[in-house]
């Protein structure tokens, strides 16, 4: 009795596991279907830099002068 359980478990587990792993497979094919057009909220790499870079404008400065 033990053994037929511990068979039910692992194939549960391994159906479960296959039906993520397909889930993510397809996923990741509409993300490079996405990446295609010149979308610009899909992006290869996430470059942390670019993103926290702070915009600050040439010139003398309005507050110290």
């Amino acid at each position: 009795m033990g053994g037929s359980l511990s068979f039910k478990t692992l194939f549960r587990t391994l159906t479960v596991l296959g039906f993520i792993i397909v889930g993510t497979l397809q996923q990741e094919g509409q993300v490079k279907d996405l990446g295609k057009g010149k979308s610009t909220l899909v992006h290869q790499r996430l470059d942390l830099n670019y993103i926290s870079r702070r915009r600050v404008p040439n010139g003398p400065d309005p507050i110290h002068n």
